[in-house]
Order: C-alpha cells, then structure tokens, then sequence
C-alpha cells in the first residue's frame, strides 16, 4: 500500500487502483443493522486513495451519507433517508463521484424506485500533509486564513498556495487602510512601496507553491524532462538531485528544492516563470483570461519591485529615469485627478485577477 493510500476502515475491499477522478461503488447489505435507530452511528467503510477520501456511515438509523474529500474538489457529502427501507432482509448502495459531483442511492427489495441524493459542498478544505494523510481545515462558521502544524520540529502541514496568497492580499489590503490614518507623505508612499514588494513576494510564493500542487494533488503530471531542459540543460545539479530523489523526493520535488531548497526555477523571475509554466505542464500566461494589458503591467510590476528593493533612490516614482519621455507615476499621490486611482490599488487588482485566472487554468488542466 503506498504512503497516501489508508484503510481506516475496508470491510468493502475498496481496491488500491480505483480512480480519484471518476468512479462507482456499489454492494447489497444483507441482514443490516443500519436503520436501527437503537444505534447512535455505524461506520460502513472509511478508506483514503490517493487525495481523495471515501466515507460511508449511518446516522442513528434515519440517514445514510456518503462523504467525499478532496483536496481540488473539497467535501462533498449525499445523505439519503433511510426511514421506510427495510435493511434487514436487503440492501441495495451505491455512491459515484467525479470532479462535478457525488451521488448516493439506495433501494431495497420492497421499493420500487432507488432513493438518490446529490452531494452538497461543505465548508471546510481539505489538505494534503507532508506523510500523504488528507486532514480537514476549518468547517461550518470557522474560516483559518493561515494554517500550519509542526510535530517533533518536523512540518506536518501548512497552508496551500491559494491559502498563502489570500493571506498576503488581507495583509496588503490592511495596510491600505493606513493610507487613511496620516496625513505623512513620506509615510504613505513609504507603506505603497512595501505592498508592491508584498505582492510580487505573494507572486513568487503562490507560482512555486502552486507548480508543485499541480502534481502533488494529481491534477496533471509535470514535463520534468522539459523542465530540466529549459533550466539546467547541462545538468549542473543532476548529482544533487539524484541524492534528494533517492531519499524519498520526486523528480519534480528535487526541481523545486535542489539546489540550497531554493531549486534551479527563479519564479520571482517573471519571464522564468512563464517558461516554466509552460515547460511543465503547457500553461501560456498570454492565454489565460486576463485583460491584455495586465501581463505587461505585471512584468513591469517585477522591475519596480528590484528598484524598491536595491536601488539607494527613493522608488515612489516608479519611473524616474524615464520622465524625459513620459508622464511620472507615482505609486501613491496625494494629486489624483478625478475616476483615477492610485497606482498601488491598481497593481494589487492586477496581481489578484492574474492570480485567480491562474488558479482556475490549473483547476482545469488536462
């Protein structure tokens, strides 16, 4: 059984191969003691294949559910009402699943229609941990913006690469509202210069975090052969990758983490990391749904950022160097004339939608 297959509980013998994308299960229950409604819950079967989870309980005899987790697709559960059915002589279940939906349908002898039930979304993510075990986060009413558990200075879990750009955009958004709090120049175009930094840092950790998940959580297969070929053509690192893949890692793992855990991909680099979407899995950044003129913004966006950074001038006007030939922009100004808005607020909505267009594309990708 491999690391992120479980048998919490299989009196089905629900096989290691099914498949996480589409699939049915179906089986008679003879002499069943499910609609007993003397008994709080019985646990039919609780297995996990892959990213998915698979769960079938009875609910103090009146309700049947089938619950499906994934780490695309979240929770899901169908609950049929068993009150009627006569399960002490026979049984019918049976529960499909697939990226659109679950179902759940019962029947027995005396019925003459089966009693079926679509799947409902919960509120909750369901997350993959570092040993292969799914875990649930949040729930109904509960929303964790950042989430991570280490156990003996070992990383169990952290937050997915959604989750870590939805905090960096609740942080930026926070800081925006300083702009009201003074009436400091300095101090405003001060605090729109570190945005800039905070969303092209988000740019870089949601890119890495999201390239690895795309294989990790079993949506598509990375080219690595392409990869290496795009990034380390002479195999400068093969002898350290070779090592991290033979102590447990995959080849796309040592890509990302060979070498110094930095890996041979600079996705701060917004050129590189075009090509590596690209290379790895066949995502074009100019087919994503974005309006044009977004993705020239965002690779100037990168440039300003390294100017905030290493330059010894004061970065506020972002292209000081070129005022011969256009007009200043300023990422903060106190000067707006009417229906503009500040350059910050701007390039945060322009990081936000490429962002969501990206996550969606990796959603759907075959």
């Amino acid at each position: 059984m491999s690391e992120s297959n479980r048998d919490y509980f299989n009196p089905l013998g629900i096989p290691d191969e099914i498949s996480e994308e589409t699939g049915t299960i179906e089986f008679n229950l003879e002499s069943s003691n499910i609609t007993d409604t003397s008994v709080n819950g019985i646990l039919i079967s609780d297995v996990q294949r892959g990213t998915s989870r698979f769960m079938l309980r009875s609910v103090k005899g009146l309700d049947l559910i089938f619950s499906h987790w994934n780490v695309n697709t979240g929770i899901r559960e169908a609950t049929v009402n068993l009150q009627g059915l006569d399960a002490r002589k026979w049984l019918y279940v049976a529960f499909t699943w697939s990226k659109q939906g679950i179902n759940l349908c019962v029947g027995d002898l005396h019925t003459p229609n089966l009693r079926c039930s679509k799947g409902v979304q919960r509120e909750a993510t369901v997350m993959l941990a570092k040993d292969g075990e799914l875990c649930q986060v949040g729930g109904e009413g509960v929303h964790l913006s950042y989430v991570r558990i280490i156990t003996d200075g070992e990383e169990l879990l952290s937050s997915n690469a959604w989750q870590t750009w939805d905090l960096t955009l609740m942080k930026v958004n926070k800081l925006f509202e300083g702009f009201a709090l003074s009436n400091d120049y300095f101090f405003k175009s001060t605090l729109a210069q570190q945005c800039l930094v905070m969303l092209v840092t988000g740019f870089e950790v949601y890119t890495r975090e999201r390239f690895g998940e795309i294989e990790r959580f079993k949506l598509k297969p990375a080219d690595t052969e392409e990869l290496l070929r795009a990034f380390d053509a002479n195999n400068r690192h093969e002898p350290e990758r070779n090592t991290f893949i033979a102590n447990g890692g995959t080849k796309l793992e040592s890509i990302l983490e060979v070498p110094d855990e930095r890996g041979i991909i600079n996705f701060q680099n917004w050129d590189k990391c075009k090509k590596a979407y690209k290379k790895g899995y066949g995502i074009v950044f100019g087919k994503l749904l974005v309006k044009g003129e977004i993705l020239g913004r965002l690779h100037d966006y990168f440039g300003y950022r390294h100017k905030i950074i290493h330059s010894k001038y004061e970065m506020n006007c972002l292209n000081s160097d070129k005022l011969a030939e256009e007009e200043p922009q300023y990422l903060y100004t106190e000067t707006l004339k009417e229906g503009q808005r500040q350059l910050i607020e701007r390039a945060r909505d322009d990081f936000q939608e490429f962002i969501g267009a990206l996550h969606e594309a990796t959603t759907k990708i075959a």
